[in-house]
């Protein structure tokens, strides 16, 4: 792929890839903030809404940031969400209880995060031509996972055995450097007559219908990925309480396996999932993620933990590039930067705001019914993605009896 790139290329899409792995690193430290917060006092239902706070100024913003990176240069717009990140991270050395200033800062940090992560995706779109697309954006997603893999594992360690004051301010100091590499990003408008999608109408129902569909599978994957990473931590701790596993089980059992697992299967097979021919083995992970997600509540040991984030993070890790390359490829070439956006926002619809409706089920129906409802949410996501999808049968073409061939190479 980086053979095609010219150096120019070449060179920003290193530096969104670093920016990334830095961005992603700080920010994970948060995914053991569920911990923390329940130390404070919160309940699952608080913990729900302190998750899914970040979403409303994301809901806002994205969009707004998406058409601004149609005009901007992206390395403003992500630099500005940065520093908003690292503030807000900082901003919780002063929390001591479950009140106003904790939601406060979880809707700042997630102002920093439409900036942030809208703006550099644009940013990937708009470096990478039509055929690079998808494998480029799963090399990126790759990056953005190994930087969650070593800040998840990162942010365990010095919550538990240095405190809370070095873990905030190891999460900011981590964030914060990736606006160095935001700076020499030089990505502008310009860039996207560089990409080879069809300037087809925006009205051109096809198009609209197969971006929709497409929009679908984002939404529920991200709603799938953030309650599976984001209530483990408080899980884990409730298995032991009620006498479910024998010892305590560490989190990075579920949380490393799962991200590990994401990351490799999108460097080993992210660039070639999305191919025509291949959409029966994604139907297959569709089977998958949800069939994990409800075996998760069901589990009694580590060795079990893992086995299910692996296997759940198998089906996300192909799925998530391939949605992403399908809906920018069906998008016109000025349209990237407002698809971009619009991935962004349904995505953290999914991750942040399904914490509003599964934390007061986790509190309810317990972890069990939890992971019950989510599974059942994400099957009826995809089965609405095929209702809307204007060719089903490159899907499922034992069933129509059409043959998909491979495009050509």
């Amino acid at each position: 792929m980086f053979r095609s790139f010219t150096s120019r290329e070449r060179r920003n899409y290193l530096l969104l890839m670093l920016a990334a792995a830095l961005y992603f690193c700080g920010l994970s430290f948060t995914l053991l903030l569920p911990r923390y917060l329940k130390d404070l006092g919160a309940s699952e239902q608080a913990l729900g809404w302190l998750i899914g706070m970040p979403l409303l100024p994301f809901l806002l913003f994205s969009p707004l940031v998406g058409l601004l990176a149609d005009r901007l240069a992206p390395r403003w717009l992500a630099g500005a969400g940065i520093v908003t990140v690292a503030a807000s991270t900082l901003g919780m050395l002063w929390v001591d209880r479950i009140g106003p200033a904790v939601y406060l800062l979880r809707a700042l940090s997630g102002l920093g995060h439409a900036l942030t992560f809208t703006a550099l995706f644009a940013a990937v779109a708009m470096t990478l031509s039509g055929a690079n697309k998808a494998r480029g954006i799963g090399y990126f997603t790759v990056v953005v996972q190994g930087g969650n893999i070593v800040g998840s594992f990162l942010g365990g360690v010095v919550l538990e055995s240095l405190g809370a004051m070095p873990y905030f301010l190891a999460s900011a100091g981590i964030t914060a450097t990736a606006v160095l590499a935001c700076l020499l990003i030089n990505v502008g408008t310009a860039d996207v007559a560089h990409t080879d999608a069809a300037p087809v109408p925006g009205n051109t129902p096809g198009l609209e219908r197969g971006v929709a569909a497409s929009l679908i599978l984002v939404l529920v994957l991200g709603g799938a990925f953030g309650m599976m990473l984001q209530f483990l931590p408080t899980y884990l701790e409730r298995l032991h309480e009620l006498g479910r596993s024998a010892e305590p089980i560490p989190t990075y059992y579920g949380l490393t396996a799962l991200l590990a697992s994401v990351a490799g299967i999108r460097l080993v097979f992210g660039g070639w999932a999305f191919r025509d021919g291949n959409e029966p083995l994604l139907l297959g992970c569709m089977v998958a993620v949800p069939t994990a997600v409800a075996a998760m509540g069901h589990v009694g040991s580590a060795w079990a933990v893992a086995m299910v984030c692996i296997a759940f993070g198998a089906g996300y890790g192909l799925l998530f590039p391939a949605v992403n390359g399908m809906a920018l490829s069906r998008a016109a070439a000025d349209r990237q930067g407002r698809v971009s956006g619009m991935l962004t926002a349904l995505f953290e619809v999914g991750f942040r705001g399904f914490g509003f409706v599964m934390g007061p089920v986790a509190e309810h129906a317990g972890y069990a019914g939890m992971y019950t409802v989510l599974a059942l949410t994400i099957a009826t996501g995809f089965a609405a993605f095929f209702v809307i999808e204007q060719d089903r049968r490159r899907w499922l073409p034992a069933i129509s009896g059409r043959r998909v061939l491979p495009a050509a190479r």
